[in-house]
């Protein structure tokens, strides 16, 4: 039932955060949002949109490039700390061209962290990284060398 009502929780906050994504000049220090990662070697960059919403103990961070997109959750949000796939993250990586595919790490399979290194309320700043799998379990994506800097709605 806990898995159950996690990936409820995950996949509502997923869907926040890729519905409400934008691109905006930020006014921290690095001026501009962004979301980067290497995904099976490749680099990912969210050249088309970034996210983050923060609602009490949840937190949704996603960056959406231009063939792909990475999700990040993290139920039970307490500030600046790292926050496992096992325990309280959910992490995915989907694909934005056809066909559409999707791998996630969330506390049913895969591995992963997320660290928030910074929290200001305006925005939100870290670094991940995750191995994810389809949802049959068939194939996976390695995602590394992650890291984002994006403004809180």
């Amino acid at each position: 039932m806990k898995a159950f009502k996690f990936g409820i929780v995950s996949l509502l906050l997923l869907s926040a955060a890729f519905f409400s994504c934008s691109k905006s000049g930020g006014s921290s220090g690095a001026g501009k949002d962004t979301l980067t990662a290497t995904v099976e070697g490749k680099a990912f960059n969210s050249s088309l949109a970034t996210s983050a919403l923060k609602d009490g103990s949840t937190i949704a961070i996603a960056g959406t490039g231009s063939d792909g997109q990475i999700n990040i959750g993290i139920t039970g949000y307490t500030g600046p700390a790292t926050y496992s796939v096992s325990d309280k993250a959910i992490m995915t990586y989907a694909t934005t061209t056809m066909p559409i595919e999707a791998w996630s790490a969330n506390m049913v399979i895969g591995e992963g962290s997320v660290t928030i290194t910074k929290d200001d309320d305006n925005y939100v700043e870290g670094t991940f990284s995750f191995k994810a799998f389809s949802s049959g379990g068939a194939s996976s994506k390695t995602v590394t060398n992650g890291k984002f800097n994006v403004k809180i709605k």
